[in-house]
């Protein structure tokens, strides 16, 4: 539940979708799940609420964030098809850039809305367990948070954290025929060109008759560890979306 201070009204997330209460009238307006409208949530259990500012209320549902344009009263969202780890959104919070830090079943993110970059924060980050509790999130006075969880809390100043801005450069790191490594040699257009590493061939070329073709690939310039990558990838023509992996799966076939 939670009062909007500018609208004077009260949000409430239910089992059922969101509600609001306007107290100037006593009306009630219903947002239900519906995926296939503008103003439908992602999920009907709404899990966490955050009013970022007198236009946007973002509603954390069990599947993944919603963000309600309250001028215009259209929704969007974002799941794990999207990047998130997990769709079960527990507490909301922001922190002075505008950033937003979501704890879940999965660890914590930190979400940028402006560009849609996220940033997953799990155990071996320091993160008290991949799951946090519903509900269990505090920002103090001074923008330091607080997120609770199955094995303690988590404390800390966004302002203060060290964290990389850069997105790292992907790679391909490796050329698989029936999933084994193999040389570009023979899949040269140009036979007569001299052999390159996978990541410096601009066209491989194969006979349809090859069977099952695959990469490896990785990500450099960052200072970020290596484990906390995220990966997008999508085969022209076979894949309708993005399909995201972490550090510990990088093989495409």
């Amino acid at each position: 539940m939670l009062y909007d201070h500018n609208a004077n009204g009260l949000w409430v997330g239910t089992r059922a979708g969101l509600d609001y209460l306007s107290m100037a009238d006593e009306s009630f307006t219903h947002y239900p799940s519906d995926q296939t409208s503008q103003t439908g949530l992602s999920h009907n259990m709404v899990t966490s609420l955050h009013l970022q500012n007198n236009d946007t209320l973002w509603v954390g549902t069990f599947g993944g964030l919603n963000r309600l344009d309250k001028k215009t009263q259209k929704i969007s969202y974002i799941t794990e098809h999207d990047g998130l780890l997990n769709d079960n959104i527990f507490a909301i919070k922001d922190d002075s850039k505008g950033h937003l830090w979501l704890s879940s079943n999965q660890g914590l993110t930190r979400y940028n809305p402006t560009n849609q970059a996220m940033q997953h924060f799990l155990p071996r980050d320091g993160v008290q367990h991949n799951s946090f509790i519903l509900g269990a999130a505090f920002q103090a006075a001074d923008g330091e948070l607080f997120f609770g969880g199955i094995n303690g809390f988590n404390q800390f100043s966004p302002s203060k954290l060290l964290l990389s801005t850069s997105a790292p450069t992907p790679v391909l790191t490796e050329l698989l025929i029936y999933n084994q490594a193999s040389s570009t040699k023979n899949y040269l257009t140009d036979q007569k060109q001299p052999a390159k590493l996978i990541n410096h061939t601009k066209k491989l070329s194969f006979p349809t008759s090859q069977g099952v073709i695959g990469f490896k690939y990785s990500a450099v310039n960052n200072a970020s560890s290596a484990n906390q990558y995220q990966y997008a990838y999508k085969l022209s023509g076979l894949d309708k979306q993005f399909i995201y992996t972490d550090a510990s799966q990088r093989q495409v076939n």
